[in-house]
């Protein structure tokens, strides 16, 4: 509990409930109570970390018949309010990586699909089957037509 809260090792140095070699308190508990306005308990509090801990003492029942204290540690502790900046910075970061990184994978796939067409293209080129250096496809702009009565004139 002393490394969890910070408090003084001499009233809260052991991790169980039962504190028998503490000076000031018997027994420690952890609660969820908070403090009150009208309370009657001996709250206390300490910041650390900019958390405020608070915690309150009292004494232990007379069945006990000790003069240390029972100490009650509040389990939650009051850190502020959150500062939406930079909740809102941080989301906006988080979104602008998240697009970069799915940028990138998208270009890698593209690269990847593109460097296998041209594998295929030079593959097709070194493998063309005609012999011509002209293209198959090619066909000439001037044509002929022979036109029978143009000839016997």
């Amino acid at each position: 509990i002393n490394a969890e809260y910070g408090g003084d090792s001499n009233v809260a140095g052991k991790d169980s409930e039962d504190c028998d070699d503490c000076d000031v308190a018997q027994k420690i508990f952890i609660t969820d109570k908070r403090k009150e306005p009208d309370s009657t308990e001996n709250w206390c509090d300490f910041e650390k970390d900019g958390c405020l801990y608070e915690y309150y003492y009292r004494p232990a029942p007379e069945e006990a018949q000790t003069t240390r204290q029972w100490l009650y540690i509040n389990n939650d502790p009051d850190c502020g309010p959150i500062n939406i900046i930079w909740v809102i910075v941080g989301v906006m970061l988080a979104i602008i990586l998240m697009g970069i990184i799915i940028i990138c994978c998208w270009k890698c796939v593209v690269m990847y699909k593109d460097k296998q067409e041209y594998k295929k293209f030079i593959e097709d080129m070194e493998n063309t089957k005609f012999a011509s250096t002209q293209s198959p496809l090619y066909n000439s702009p001037i044509t002929y037509v022979d036109n029978p009565i143009a000839r016997k004139m």
